[in-house]
């Protein structure tokens, strides 16, 4: 079982989504998917070679080694079993679609076109981000969710949007604004924003 602050065995940023098995890890974790895709192998030799040649140049020597370690033992334990699916991976880890789109083209090993779709996605990040604002329900700002998919009333849930794609977005549908992730999320400000919206809303 992986304990908390685990970063050797079946670390927890590896196993966030799906329930748990007796050592910790989940069903999707990113070394059962790489084995399903068959690059068990150099996964495994690449990750050892990696971990010994920075172990004492970065954090913990004594943790890199060990996890050097442990990748050169998966080597000698049975694979997992099970096709892992691309699309069924994207969901359960949540992903972008542009980031979705990478990962089908890396299981089919067309690098060119993965490496398109994290260089867009990349390009998307950089620069101000943006909340859309669709409305109110009742008291409640509702915005846009991730991906032009559905609203939320929860900012946590709600979807980012670089510049480009916000203001695109904003002259598609008049009722639409856009709001700098910023400005919403300042804690001393974000009160007076909500009710400004609102303002704005209801004049």
């Amino acid at each position: 079982m992986s304990r908390p602050g685990e970063m050797v065995h079946h670390p927890e940023h590896y196993n966030v989504y799906g329930e748990k098995d007796e050592d910790g890890s989940v069903p999707f974790e990113p070394i059962k998917i790489v084995e399903s895709w068959g690059w068990r192998e150099g996964f495994c030799y690449g990750n050892a070679v990696k971990y010994i040649l920075r172990a004492t140049h970065k954090g913990s020597e004594k943790e890199d080694l060990k996890k050097a370690h442990w990748y050169l033992s998966r080597l000698l334990s049975p694979p997992s079993r099970g096709e892992k699916v691309p699309t069924e991976v994207a969901a359960v880890w949540k992903l972008p679609r542009l980031l979705e789109r990478a990962l089908f083209y890396i299981a089919l090993r067309w690098e060119a076109e993965a490496a398109q779709c994290v260089e867009e996605h990349l390009a998307g990040m950089e620069g101000d981000r943006f909340f859309i604002k669709a409305g109110t329900a009742g008291d409640c700002v509702l915005w846009w969710g991730p991906d032009r998919c559905g609203y939320t009333t929860d900012i946590n849930k709600a979807g980012q949007y670089a510049e480009k794609e916000a203001r695109a977005i904003e002259s598609h549908r008049g009722s639409d604004v856009a709001w700098p992730v910023d400005m919403v999320l300042g804690s001393s400000q974000r009160c007076m924003m909500v009710d400004a919206m609102c303002d704005l809303e209801n004049r």
